[in-house]
């Protein structure tokens, strides 16, 4: 466990920039932009909210917050945050991207493969070392800096609404549930596994490939436009754009990103379609375990 504990600790350090840091940097702009929008300076829209401090200048508005229920302000502040959370995890996506794809290229760039096979650690625990960092290890670091953000954004529409004599101070936090960050890293792990099939393959690509991004993405592109000439069908295409997307019960039917709820978990370990997700990654592991052994560095005889 110990041994485990040091890999871990090491692909932190390593790929801390993109891991540790981004995740706050992000967080950073966003409570600046917070702060732009409640003073008037900035107006941000999506495809769900928009963003701005000029519309409580309306009195229906205004009205139609102070006589809100509390359920209906839960979701609200819920969508709200989720929405304005967006940005971090899609950095956060990335971020586990492009460490998936780089951690078995470096060491063959640099050669530290040698290092590692030299020390009394086996291929399989520094495999699952990896896998362990970028479904698991990866959303609880981000957790924080997205519980920061929220916090201040919250505290900051606090302010907003109670000096513009809005509603008052603790309107916002009568509603909200602190329980959601239990949801939260939840929701990111059930992603991290339902993604696993392309975070496999993308290390698996590293760890065989000269250039890595052409290897991850030439093969897959050749396997859909196969199947499109010789079967006239998109199977593979939707099962991999699926992987790429939220696992589908974390969208709700107006296709809105949403907290999944403790008793749905079960609910992806009772699908085939997860498990074979699991089966193909497990491969995987198992090839980059074969092509760490026998790559030209792989040895320190």
């Amino acid at each position: 466990m110990s041994r485990l504990l040091t890999l871990v600790k090491r692909e932190i350090q390593e790929y801390k920039y993109g891991l540790v840091y981004a995740p706050w940097i992000v967080g950073i702009i966003l409570c600046s932009i917070v702060v732009l929008v409640g003073l008037g300076f900035v107006e941000v829209k999506t495809g769900q909210f928009t963003f701005t401090s000029l519309i409580y200048a309306d009195p229906d508005v205004v009205a139609f917050m102070q006589t809100i229920d509390s359920n209906t302000k839960l979701e609200i502040i819920r969508k709200g945050l989720i929405v304005l959370g967006l940005p971090m995890l899609v950095v956060m996506s990335f971020a586990i991207a492009s460490y998936s794809l780089s951690t078995f290229y470096d060491e063959r760039k640099d050669k530290s493969i040698i290092f590692w096979r030299s020390l009394p650690v086996s291929d399989a625990n520094i495999i699952f070392s990896k896998i362990l960092v970028a479904v698991i290890i990866a959303p609880l670091i981000v957790l924080p800096a997205l519980v920061a953000l929220h916090l201040f954004s919250l505290l900051a529409v606090s302010i907003f609404f109670y000096f513009s004599n809005i509603v008052s101070f603790g309107w916002v936090w009568e509603a909200y549930s602190f329980t959601d960050w239990t949801k939260v890293i939840l929701s990111l792990w059930v992603q991290g596994l339902w993604s696993l099939p392309v975070i496999a393959w993308l290390m698996f690509a590293g760890a065989l490939f000269k250039k890595p991004i052409i290897g991850a993405i030439l093969p897959l592109v050749s396997i859909v436009v196969l199947e499109r000439v010789a079967l006239s069908t998109n199977l593979f295409y939707s099962n991999l754009m699926n992987r790429l997307q939220p696992w589908p019960n974390m969208v709700s039917s107006s296709e809105e990103v949403r907290f999944i709820q403790l008793t749905e978990i079960a609910d992806l370990f009772l699908t085939s379609i997860f498990w074979y997700g699991i089966i193909f990654s497990v491969i995987l592991c198992v090839a980059i375990n074969y092509v760490r052994s026998r790559s030209e560095f792989s040895s320190v005889e």
